[in-house]
């Protein structure tokens, strides 16, 4: 008999691929501008403006916290890149993936709202990897649960 797949788990998959395209594309004009030049002058340009506000919030957590704004732009853009690479494995490594990258877009929305910024591309993204974790919840997650057979 052949192995069906169902509605949900292809739904998984195309979330999965199309949100960690938007995070590594994303993370590597963070980290390099061998992509487009321009876009990564717009990350660099924008990480000098947030990066006294990320440093204040990290220093009320722990005053030792330190980073420069290249450094910071760097830790963002590793953590997308590598939570958008680690989506495409699924079972608990996407979602620890999946819980990462809510983590950054929920400061990002932060962020952006702090600076009065547009929050619209963050929140639609936020808004993708809950209905990933949704889908991946009803579709078992990485294993499918069956009921165990009672022994006669």
């Amino acid at each position: 008999m052949p192995a069906t797949t169902s509605p949900s788990s292809i739904l998984r998959w195309i979330l999965s691929l199309v949100i960690a395209a938007v995070f590594i594309f994303a993370g590597l004009n963070k980290l390099t501008d061998a992509i487009d030049v321009e876009l990564h002058a717009r990350m660099v340009a924008g990480s000098l403006a947030w990066h006294p506000l990320i440093l204040s919030q990290l220093q009320r957590i722990s005053p030792e916290l330190t980073c420069s704004a290249g450094e910071l732009l760097l830790f963002i853009g590793a953590s997308e890149v590598a939570g958008g690479a680690a989506l495409l494995f699924g079972g608990f490594l996407g979602t620890l993936a999946n819980f990462g990258l809510m983590v950054v877009m929920g400061a990002a929305i932060f962020v952006h709202t702090e600076l009065g910024e547009p929050i619209q591309n963050p929140s639609v993204i936020l808004g993708l990897l809950v209905l990933l974790f949704i889908v991946s919840m009803s579709s078992g997650g990485s294993k499918k649960r069956h009921p165990k057979k009672k022994r006669a």
